[in-house]
């Protein structure tokens, strides 16, 4: 797991924070990166680092924020560029958060 900055999880919805700290504590092993706080540059970082290790991208995108920089359009254009294969899969109902 990749934490991309040391407020991470400060910046999450606070509905999703249980999950989250569950997801870290089930990681095999986690990575902090060096951001102060979670920018557009500090999630790219993240998954720039996640695509140095990955074999494939599966991508679950649902249609939001395409445009927001360090978001899915990023990391899959990011994937692409480094031919990394990726799959995307696009759900037919996306749900709020």
């Amino acid at each position: 797991m990749v934490v991309p900055a040391e407020g991470h999880r400060e910046n999450l919805p606070p509905s999703t924070r249980q999950n989250y700290d569950a997801l870290v504590r089930r990681a095999f092993d986690v990575v902090s990166l060096r951001f102060g706080e979670p920018t557009a540059e500090a999630y790219l970082a993240a998954a720039r680092h996640m695509l140095e290790r990955a074999d494939q991208l599966v991508a679950v995108w649902d249609r939001r924020d395409p445009d927001t920089a360090g978001g899915p359009a990023d990391v899959i254009r990011e994937a692409i560029w480094r031919r990394v294969p990726v799959k995307v899969i696009w759900p037919s109902r996306p749900t709020l958060p």
